[in-house]
């Protein structure tokens, strides 16, 4: 039957014959060695030009192919096979292993080949074939051998050459490994940093806490009478004291964020209402050296998206950084409005000052930990240089950016800027918040669909977890980016480096997983429709296979260029699987997907 299809289809296949060598292999792996055997008896005849081909893919095939009788003698092999043992074809035809392999190797082969003709069943191992610089790691595939009767009469195999492969696991694996106890070390290095700081915390506070109480009570006359001078020494210590702990506060921040421990909250919030709560915090301070602090808005009903303590803490950092740079008689304003790029929209607090302005070759500098602009005026005016590292730091958590105009002479303007709250986004954080409440929904909605796609090979049969693959782990970064992600975020060129690496990876694996389950790039298209057929159905309603986006809104749009472009990732990550051999496919689904 295989030589007739050969023989049916020799034209074709033979003018072919190039464009098929590549995969010389795979053709050898599908049609199996034993039928390769057979046409390899036949003779040569020019009358049998599909034969021919056969014999050509298998004599010149780079994965070692072979048949043994059931005593281990070798009946056919072709060039790959007998160069893997260091022989020519000649040496190795009517001989066994042993006489061909060292005696370890020679008797590890042999115990496979014997479990083989023992149960009938076909295995896939690992062998070592070779001494010194010729060793070699193959992974073999055997069956049992019959004859026209049925009968087994011995083994087939073929093997693909994985040393460097095996070569790479292990020069991967060492370096996970160095890579595993350095980050240990240095996990191990920042806890005991953490800690120390932590303790160190507690220890600086709690005396801290208790001079300012004594010193207030003092300053209250409990005690006995006080006079003016004592109540301002007693001031003083309490200026100073809570000084000492906002630079306690400061390193805490620093460290935790190094530690990635410190964390932001992300709700929509009134602009107005952590401007006045800065201003008042910084308006004593204003006062006491004579500078002027005004605000001014185009929109009253500003909202941004934001941890609204956060938002406070960095606006009193910027104010009163401010004040402390502007001469007596300065003036600090403090301007709040929105910009516009495009459908995203971010709210701005600009904190414009008098002072001594920033030499530009400084501006990236100030922002750096334990750095300030000039270290007489520092000295001078006092703090640690932390102050503008911890907020640029709490805003980029925030999904926000500070900016900075400022030239000497001339003053500062910094700006921060924060996403913008909206009705869109405020409707995605809850489609994203559904989303991962009825993931369990989804995903068995999702299951079911590909259990019932006929075009889908094997899908009725597989397991849920072969079937779910990464779809649980996209969707929880879908749900995510939904709260993330700004009003404009669908019109952009990638919703997935919005959000780093991670989930590029989840969508390449996801396609690397469905290569093993042997299924192609229109197939894996149908992968994804179902899962976004799941989502909306599930989630929002939407009948099976309706496209109406401009009816659905903006929620949607999102959702499918999200999966749009996860599935080209994900058929990105099948593709290269099929290329480098890392799984095995059908030969005609490795050929559509080139």
């Amino acid at each position: 039957m295989l030589v007739s299809l050969l023989q049916t289809s020799a034209a074709p296949l033979a003018g072919a014959a190039d464009r098929l060598l590549p995969f010389a292999g795979i053709a050898v792996a599908a049609l199996g060695a034993a039928a390769l055997w057979r046409v390899a008896r036949r003779p040569r005849a020019a009358a049998d030009p599909g034969g021919a081909l056969l014999r050509g893919l298998f004599e010149t095939s780079p994965d070692p192919t072979f048949v043994k009788d059931t005593r281990g003698r070798y009946l056919l092999c072709n060039a790959a096979a007998a160069q893997a043992m260091g022989r020519t074809v000649a040496e190795v035809l009517g001989r066994t292993d042993v006489e061909l392999l060292p005696a370890e190797q020679a008797a590890a082969v042999r115990a496979i080949d014997a479990r083989v003709l023992a149960t009938g069943m076909s295995v896939t191992v690992e062998e070592v074939v070779g001494e010194g610089a010729a060793r070699r790691t193959y992974l073999s595939t055997k069956s049992v051998y019959r004859d026209a009767a049925g009968a087994v009469v011995g083994v087939s195999g073929y093997a693909r050459d994985i040393t460097q492969r095996k070569a790479d696991e292990l020069a991967l694996a060492e370096t996970n490994r160095v890579l595993g106890e350095a980050r240990q070390r240095a996990e191990a290095a920042s806890r005991a940093k953490s800690d120390f700081l932590a303790t160190m915390s507690h220890e600086l506070r709690t005396p801290l806490n208790a001079i300012l109480g004594y010193a207030d009570l003092l300053a209250m006359g409990l005690p006995g009478a006080v006079s003016e001078g004592q109540r301002k020494y007693f001031t003083r210590i309490e200026a100073s004291g809570r000084h000492l702990l906002s630079l306690i506060d400061d390193v805490l921040d620093v460290s935790r964020i190094e530690a990635g421990e410190l964390t932001v909250d992300r709700r929509p919030s009134e602009l107005s209402d952590v401007v006045e709560a800065a201003l008042t915090l910084v308006r004593p301070q204003a006062d006491a050296k004579g500078v002027a602090l005004g605000a001014s808005t185009t929109n009253d009903a500003l909202r941004y998206v934001g941890d609204p303590d956060r938002v406070r803490q960095v606006l009193v950092n910027l104010l009163s950084n401010a004040v402390k740079f502007t001469p007596g008689g300065g003036r600090v304003d403090v301007a709040c409005g929105v910009e516009h790029d495009g459908a995203a929209a971010q709210v701005t607090v600009a904190v414009r000052d008098t002072g001594i302005g920033i030499p530009a070759e400084q501006h990236g500098r100030i922002f750096e930990p334990f750095v300030q602009v000039d270290g007489g005026l520092s000295r001078r005016a006092g703090g640690t240089g932390l102050g503008l590292a911890i907020s640029r730091q709490l805003v980029h958590l925030m999904g926000g950016e500070i900016a900075l105009e400022s030239a000497p002479g001339a003053g500062s303007t910094f700006t921060l800027r924060l996403p913008a709250s909206s009705a869109g986004w405020e409707a995605r954080v809850r489609l994203g918040e559904r989303l991962l409440a009825r993931m369990s929904d989804v995903l068995t909605a999702y299951v079911e669909a590909l259990r019932h796609d006929p075009a889908l090979p094997g899908a009725a049969q597989a397991a849920r977890s072969a079937l779910e693959g990464h779809a649980g782990a996209l969707l929880a970064a879908m749900a995510h980016d939904f709260a993330v992600l700004d009003d404009g975020a669908a019109d952009r060129g990638s919703l997935i480096a919005d959000g780093g690496a991670f989930k590029a990876l989840l969508a390449e694996r996801h396609g690397g997983q469905r290569g093993r389950l042997g299924w192609d790039a229109p197939q894996l298209a149908r992968d994804f429709a179902h899962l976004g057929d799941a989502i909306e159905h599930v989630l929002l309603g939407v009948p099976p296979r309706n496209r109406d986006a401009a009816a659905l809104g903006d929620q949607l749009a999102l959702l499918r260029a999200f999966l749009a472009e996860a599935e080209g990732l994900a058929v990105d990550g099948l593709r290269r699987g099929v290329h480098t051999g890392s799984y095995p496919v059908p030969a005609a689904a490795a050929l559509r997907t080139r």
